[in-house]
């Protein structure tokens, strides 16, 4: 009940409320061993801490629902997980931890067969390793989801294409 009425509140748009009910939530999730709607509840924690601009609140959420989503056996819960907290990573500057989670993400989607979104996370590491100035590295990501963002008709094609243009011109 607590996971839905927090529900109610994010649709009407009420965080803290949401994020009350959850935290209320929570402990009794854990006490009758529902560990898929804990998952769910602490991504949903981690989610608001993000839009709350509580970088460190939400990461600590998001990893426990990463290990919990392992420990289930849910690859596609994991990496989608994984994206969203390198993109986190990459807000508070930890660049390297946001490569490794992206790369980490996007391993693991191929191995499952679920590739969804390979050519924007390819190309949000082409942005990852150009801010790193390993500008080659960059280029060559962007090169890989250029043609991917191309066949789904995707609208960041003119951002990739200028952000290859812009990398080039960096290294002269």
């Amino acid at each position: 009940l607590l996971l839905a009425i927090g529900r109610a509140y994010g649709y009407l748009g009420e965080e803290e409320r949401l994020l009350d009910s959850y935290l209320q939530a929570l402990p009794l999730l854990r006490a009758v061993g529902l560990r898929e709607r804990e998952a769910y509840a602490l991504t949903s924690v981690g989610s608001v801490y993000d839009n709350l601009g509580e970088k460190q609140k939400a990461l600590e959420n998001l990893y426990l629902a990463l290990s919990l989503e392992r420990d289930l056996g849910n690859q596609q819960g994991v990496a989608s997980l994984l994206y969203r907290l390198g993109l986190i990573h990459d807000l508070i500057g930890e660049r390297e931890k946001a490569i490794a989670r992206f790369k980490e993400g996007l391993e693991l989607r191929k191995a499952v067969g679920h590739p969804n979104g390979e050519g924007s996370k390819l190309w949000s590491l082409g942005n990852l390793y150009t801010g790193l100035g390993e500008y080659q590295e960059g280029i060559d990501h962007y090169a890989r989801a250029l043609p991917l963002l191309q066949a789904e008709n995707h609208r960041g094609v003119a951002n990739v294409l200028r952000n290859l243009g812009l990398t080039y011109e960096s290294i002269g």
